[in-house]
């Protein structure tokens, strides 16, 4: 279990309740990352289906980003 406990020190949730200080702070480290994996989940997908998560990972961490609970 010792990889999934990595996995979880690792993760990163950023929704209503972490705030938008953790949004700023997801943001800056993928700008400074040299590689930046993006992934997206929807309702739907396509050009005008909801995203309602996006996950974003550097080599340190992967950021799981609630966009449905984060709204506008």
């Amino acid at each position: 279990m010792e990889i999934l406990d990595d996995l979880d020190r690792k993760t990163a949730l950023i929704d209503s309740a972490s705030g938008i200080e953790a949004l700023r702070a997801c943001a800056e480290a993928l700008r400074a990352a040299a590689v930046v994996a993006v992934d997206c989940e929807g309702v739907l997908m396509s050009r005008t289906g909801p995203v309602t998560v996006l996950q974003c990972a550097t080599k340190e961490v992967i950021y799981l980003i609630d966009v449905q609970d984060l709204g506008s």
